[in-house]
């Protein structure tokens, strides 16, 4: 692994123990842009290390939301899918 990628896994290591302190059978979200990829990868493989039961990957794209705020209906400003919710 390189320099890179074991500072990218202790990161994410970090943040799983420490800040989110995930728990054996815990649930976890992860919520990253798409541009941090590689990160949201470490933190689902940190999460899964660390016994969580299911990690969920939502990624987050500001050019997609961009559009939708720019050309799309005011209507979907404030609209929530159910899913979301």
């Amino acid at each position: 692994m390189s320099a890179n990628g074991d500072r990218l896994e202790r990161y994410a290591e970090l943040a799983v123990r420490v800040g989110a302190n995930v728990q054996p059978g815990q649930e976890v979200f992860v919520h990253p842009m798409v541009e941090h990829a590689d990160l949201g990868r470490a933190l689902v493989r940190k999460a899964y290390e660390a016994g969580a039961s299911y990690v969920h990957v939502v990624y987050r794209d500001d050019h997609v939301r961009h559009a939708m705020i720019g050309l799309g209906p005011d209507s979907a400003l404030t609209y929530s899918p159910g899913w979301a919710k």
